[in-house]
């Protein structure tokens, strides 16, 4: 499984966590009568354990998208084996980085959209259908279809069913973690680990620990403005940072890329002063 769907669709979960801090439309509000216009997937065809990617065009009319109880947009998988799985959606926003004076600098690209990200875990084919639902009512899209491949993907690392003391993909096989604190990068940003991450793979190592703290990649923070140049923009409890989501996104998938595992810290000791 590749590693940006782990980490994502545990961040992804978040979003359930997440209540509006107050009745005041934030920075993402929208109003517009609820309509689902499409959704477009990445590919008619994945290999198992692969990221398979929907594209939602949904209007709606919410304060806070991150607010389930404002908006809520799911899909439902159909496995070749009769099991259903609910995915959640989450609110993307496109970026470009760029270096200023060995500086990463972020720019937002288009508009803000959703999107459902998930791995199928069993070879054959597959449906899915795209459900949301605002304060208004609910919209259902149309039932698409994917047919899953055999891969050499070992899929999911978790503790092993035969020793509990060890870590194992689910078919069994042992992963044995060779790593390192690779918590959060300089002012460089994500171009630090496209340095780092290349040279540690080639060296063996096949595991790195990351913090999402208030100076890198939290989702939401106080939105009292910092002048560190490595926080995120944040707006407050309850909404996320969407620049700092996207560069999660690509550090994750630089570790994919290079066959390192992260083991994804959702917080620091930091928050508790």
């Amino acid at each position: 499984m590749g590693l940006s769907i782990r980490g994502l669709l545990f961040v992804a979960l978040l979003g359930l966590l997440a209540a509006g801090a107050g009745a005041a439309p934030g920075p993402f509000a929208q109003a517009k009568s609820l309509a689902l216009h499409g959704v477009r997937g990445t590919a008619a065809s994945m290999p198992r354990f692969g990221k398979f990617e929907l594209a939602v065009d949904l209007d709606a009319s919410f304060d806070n998208p991150f607010n389930p109880d404002e908006i809520d947009c799911w899909a439902t998988f159909h496995a070749p084996d009769k099991r259903s799985i609910r995915v959640n959606a989450f609110y993307h926003q496109d970026f470009t980085r760029a270096l200023h004076d060995k500086t990463e600098a972020l720019t937002a690209q288009g508009t803000p959209g959703w999107r459902i990200r998930f791995a199928p875990d069993t070879v054959g084919s597959w449906s899915y259908q795209v459900f949301a639902k605002d304060r208004s009512g609910q919209v259902s899209g149309e039932v698409g279809r994917l047919a899953v491949t055999t891969s050499n993907d070992p899929g999911y690392v978790r503790r092993s069913v035969r020793n509990p003391a060890a870590f194992a993909f689910q078919g069994e096989k042992p992963f044995f973690p060779v790593g390192e604190n690779m918590c959060w990068a300089g002012s460089r940003g994500v171009s630090d680990y496209e340095t780092w991450l290349p040279d540690f793979s080639k060296a063996g190592g096949d595991w790195i620990r990351f913090w999402m703290s208030s100076w890198n990649c939290a989702l939401e923070w106080s939105e009292t403005p910092s002048n560190d140049w490595r926080s995120g923009k944040y707006y407050g409890v309850g909404v996320y940072s969407l620049d700092n989501a996207w560069k999660l996104d690509a550090i994750l998938d630089l570790a994919e890329r290079n066959g390192v595992y992260t083991m994804l810290c959702l917080g620091t000791y930091g928050e508790f002063k």
